[in-house]
């Protein structure tokens, strides 16, 4: 599930030392991550894709779900819910409630554009 912690380890320290090395990792993250789930919010609120409201929801949307990535950071989201390690149930749910969460964010946008 994830990276593995030596690989997060790693990045972590690349983007400290602000490696040049970590430019085309962040790239590519960007266009295969971000860049289809950037079409799917333009396309839902009628917008470009380079739109910058589309992009900073597109964004805020994963920025949710960042705050479980780190299971052994003391500043995560999951060792204040009290969480060592995720089990199935604990990302069942983190995934459902970012679902909500996403759709409410989405409703709102295209509500206000109509």
């Amino acid at each position: 599930r994830g990276i593995p912690e030596a690989a997060a380890l790693l990045l972590a320290r690349a983007e400290i030392e602000n490696a040049a090395a970590l430019d085309a990792l962040q790239q590519a993250v960007l266009r295969l991550a971000f860049g289809p789930a950037i079409a799917v919010v333009a396309r839902l609120l009628g917008l470009v894709e380079s739109d910058q409201e589309v992009k900073i929801r597109t964004f805020t949307i994963f920025g949710q779900a960042l705050v479980f990535k780190k299971r052994t950071s003391k500043m995560g989201a999951c060792p204040a819910l009290g969480w060592m390690d995720l089990n199935d149930l604990q990302i069942k749910t983190i995934a459902t409630i970012l679902r909500e969460q996403a759709e409410a964010i989405l409703r709102a946008a295209m509500e206000r554009k109509s």
